[in-house]
């Protein structure tokens, strides 16, 4: 049996590292890659936008000196029915 100086030095020695096992992600479901990519939407209006979008929880501003804004594509969807946004033109 041994004493309780064994157990201290057993504390100090190094331990080894395991390596992380090669673990895939779980798949992402067809909702959520609508919900994370992103869609260019420019603003044609002339007074500042300050929008706040139920879908993603996301808000946006769009200005005169920012037309051009990355918008969530189901938030997206949405401000295409206004005649104020539109896709950009290539």
């Amino acid at each position: 049996m041994g004493c309780c100086g064994q157990k201290r030095s057993d504390l100090r020695r190094p331990v080894a590292a395991v390596p992380p096992r090669d673990v895939e992600p779980p798949p992402v479901k067809q909702e959520m890659q609508s919900a994370v990519s992103e869609v260019i939407v420019e603003y044609c209006g002339s007074a500042v936008a300050l929008l706040h979008r139920a879908v993603s929880g996301r808000r946006y501003t769009f200005s005169s000196a920012r037309r051009a804004r990355p918008v969530a594509a189901r938030d997206a969807a949405q401000m295409l029915r206004d005649e104020d946004f539109r896709l950009p033109r290539q």
